[in-house]
């Protein structure tokens, strides 16, 4: 019993983001949570995603996860790197699944694919001179 596996989730900032993983067995009690960096889903040091207005871990309801609407890209200078920050936008992320709660909370042991967050980064500044040309490059991911 479990989720297939090999998703690819890919949501947009702004926009609501529902994963809709399909298996056998599933039910209530299952649980999703976006991690970031290469540890192994059910690693002690694995972590979690931190994009705001993200949900992670959620439970399930109706059959999906529901994660919310992120609104921050995450910071340039944190995002635009090799190694991004767990709150940056991009396609660092994976999807890690728990069947529910056991002693000890959750164990989100089976890695459902990968997860990523598209949009603009944030916090950088452009500052333009009234009646001149201002031109400008957005940076983020895809």
């Amino acid at each position: 019993n479990g989720p297939f596996q090999g998703m690819s989730v890919a949501c947009i900032l702004g926009t609501s983001c529902v994963v809709e993983p399909t298996g056998v067995g599933l039910n209530d009690t299952n649980q999703l949570q976006v991690v970031a960096g290469s540890e192994l889903c059910g690693s002690a040091s694995i972590e979690a995603a931190t994009i705001q207005g993200l949900t992670s871990p959620i439970l399930v309801a109706d059959g999906k996860f529901t994660l919310g609407a992120a609104v921050v890209g995450g910071s340039y200078a944190e995002c635009r790197v090799p190694s991004p920050a767990a709150s940056c936008i991009g396609t660092h992320y994976r999807l890690c699944w728990s069947h529910g709660i056991h002693d000890g909370g959750a164990n989100y042991v089976v890695e459902l694919g990968t997860f990523s967050m598209s949009g603009p980064f944030g916090t950088y500044r452009v500052d333009c001179t009234m009646g001149s040309i201002c031109s400008f490059t957005l940076y983020g991911s895809n």
